[in-house]
């Protein structure tokens, strides 16, 4: 199961009544406010009392004259519609996915799950599937990509994707199928509108590139596929942004720098070089783009994608110019300054340029105990598919083998053990890091590979 990504948040502007928020208008009447009284307990303190307010779109998150925890990104006054507050019964699902024998009985128990919509993978020894299942509800395309009209009720969710038609394969004659948090479908070639931010397309893209290429695949197959570095992001923007620099004006520090670069296989490894400048230079060229028109303090800047798709097809755009400077900067000029910016201010020490310490993963501790956690030394990037970056990454790691003796193989970033005292606290952390998976116990019976537990425990009842 992953996270479809689907859009199925919007706000809606209330306009109430009057102060005292009894009733708000909508489709040109008063409708009542339903007003509900939520108690915080405080642990060490005194229970915090708060009015919560409801309309049909949902419940109020601020009121104007309230400070939003995340001021940047919350509005107030608007009520949030939400497919997490309609009522469903995902539990159920779960109970009948556990004892599901056929792929039918296996999508019939999906029907009652809502939110949040997954990606569910399905295999036995004959079928291969997956279904973005969830609530994903009935809306024009772009709807909820800005503030929407709480009076109108043109403006409000329509009914829902039946769960009949929620995108889905089975058995798809290139023999796989995937799923990387990636749109699910092309827009063109569904009927109905889910979202417009979804992951991006490049780890799926690298999974599908890796697995049409297999042929008499084994696990351990799928065991490399789960390490792979490689990321389409530098493939695809690096040869134009090298390009824009004109070589003869480099100073010597700046044509190693072009040189190692141009010469980069776009393998995020641990011991490679390039990673780190091209993520400088990529994250400097983005805010030299954006900074002067979208403050990071006032507004979210657009995405990547949209940013590549200036840099590669529109090189005359406006947004390649600084408003904030009297002269007008094109793409060359950016592609320039940010590259010599980022070269004259790397670190002197080789080690620190390294991606695997420059990048600076960690695991820490659950409670964020300074000294509990450990400092990694390995590659991956967030558009990789071993998307390990910062503290986020792939945690688990499994493969199954089905078949007439299921086996599998697995391993998590840690231990079998969550106490730091135990010297199974942290002992399968160098395995994870190197991408290998230890055999999973599949027991069937209580005599079942015995020889191969460390501590057997025994439940007797009176």
């Amino acid at each position: 199961m992953t996270n479809v990504g689907a859009d199925v948040l919007d706000w809606y502007e209330v306009k109430f009544q009057d102060a005292r928020r009894q009733g708000y208008w909508h489709n040109g009447r008063l409708k009542p406010v339903r007003h509900l009284i939520e108690r915080i307990k405080v642990k060490g303190g005194q229970t915090v009392v708060d009015t919560v307010l409801y309309t049909h779109h949902g419940p109020v998150a601020y009121l104007p004259h309230e400070k939003p925890f995340r001021s940047s990104s919350t509005p107030t006054g608007h009520a949030i519609r939400w497919t997490g507050h309609d009522t469903q019964n995902e539990l159920k699902t779960l109970y009948a996915v556990n004892r599901a024998q056929t792929y039918p009985q296996f999508r019939e128990a999906l029907k009652t799950w809502a939110a949040p919509a997954f990606n569910f993978v399905y295999a036995d020894s004959q079928n291969i599937a997956i279904i973005s299942n969830g609530l994903f509800p009935l809306k024009w395309p772009g709807q909820g990509q800005f503030l929407l009209d709480g009076t109108n009720p043109a403006h409000d969710w329509q009914g829902w994707v039946p769960m009949e038609q929620v995108p889905q394969v089975l058995n798809p004659a290139r023999g796989f199928v995937s799923s990387a948090n990636q749109t699910p479908v092309h827009p063109k070639d569904y009927p109905y509108y889910l979202g417009s931010s979804f992951a991006g397309y490049e780890r799926s893209a690298r999974i599908n590139q890796r697995l049409s290429a297999m042929t008499q695949a084994t696990p351990d197959s799928f065991r490399r596929l789960q390490t792979d570095t490689y990321s389409f992001v530098p493939q695809n923007v690096l040869p134009t942004l090298l390009q824009l620099i004109q070589q003869e004006s480099l100073n010597a520090k700046e044509k190693t720098a072009y040189q190692t670069l141009s010469r980069w296989n776009y393998f995020y490894d641990a011991d490679q070089t390039a990673p780190y400048l091209f993520e400088q230079w990529w994250q400097a060229f983005a805010t030299a783009v954006w900074a002067d028109e979208f403050p990071a303090d006032t507004f979210k800047a657009p995405g990547p994608d949209r940013l590549v798709q200036l840099l590669l097809h529109e090189p005359n755009a406006r947004w390649f110019d600084d408003v904030t400077t009297p002269q007008k900067e094109t793409v060359t000029d950016v592609a320039a300054t940010t590259f010599k910016k980022v070269v004259e201010n790397l670190p002197a020490a080789a080690a620190q340029l390294r991606w695997g310490k420059a990048k600076k993963s960690a695991i820490r501790h659950l409670a964020q105990l300074p000294g509990f956690g450990q400092e990694l030394n390995t590659g991956g990037s967030a558009n990789s598919i071993n998307a390990l970056n910062g503290s986020h990454g792939p945690s688990w790691r499994m493969v199954v083998q089905l078949g007439p003796q299921v086996q599998a193989w697995g391993v998590f970033p840690g231990g079998q053990s969550g106490n730091p005292g135990s010297r199974f606290y942290d002992n399968l952390l160098d395995d994870w890091q190197a991408g290998k998976l230890h055999r999973l116990l599949f027991l069937q019976g209580i005599d079942d590979r015995k020889e191969q537990t460390g501590v057997v425990w025994v439940m007797k009842g009176k």
